[in-house]
């Protein structure tokens, strides 16, 4: 069960719990009756103020954690009024900055490889891991034809 879900059923059942210990303590009371519902009126409010000023946090990390599971590294978060959530914002854009500039760094040496193998002279084969031939260039081909 997610979070959400047990905050919100803890919310409701505590509510349901002190509105009938109020309806049986204020019975003979109208006016203190009613008192005790509209505090546990507005105090339903400001939970569920309070709930979704706690769950905005956990919105936003699911959010980027489903960017960063779609390899979208252009998806930047703006600054908010919260400074607990600036520090996380701040944070997860710092870390897609750097991923997109290490991600580019390393499309620019590949490119560059790739370019300085095939305009080689010399017939160069690359290996993988495995030992299998993953890549030679013109000059190699020529020499094994």
């Amino acid at each position: 069960m997610r979070i959400r879900s047990v905050l919100l059923i803890y919310l409701i059942l505590l509510h349901l719990v002190l509105g009938i210990a109020a309806y049986y303590l204020t019975t003979d009371n109208v006016f203190w009756f009613f008192v005790a519902e509209l505090v546990l009126l507005l105090s339903l409010f400001f939970l569920f103020w309070m709930y979704r000023l706690v769950m905005r946090p956990l919105k936003l990390m699911q959010q980027g954690l489903n960017t960063i599971k779609d390899e979208d590294f252009s998806v930047l978060f703006r600054p908010t009024s919260s400074a607990e959530l600036n520090d996380l914002v701040n944070m997860y854009n710092a870390l897609i900055v750097k991923i997109r500039e290490e991600r580019q760094v390393g499309q620019e040496k590949q490119v560059f490889m790739e370019t300085l193998i095939s305009a080689s002279s010399t017939g160069l084969m690359v290996l993988d891991y495995d030992g299998h031939l993953a890549e030679m260039n013109k000059a190699a081909i020529n020499l094994l034809q």
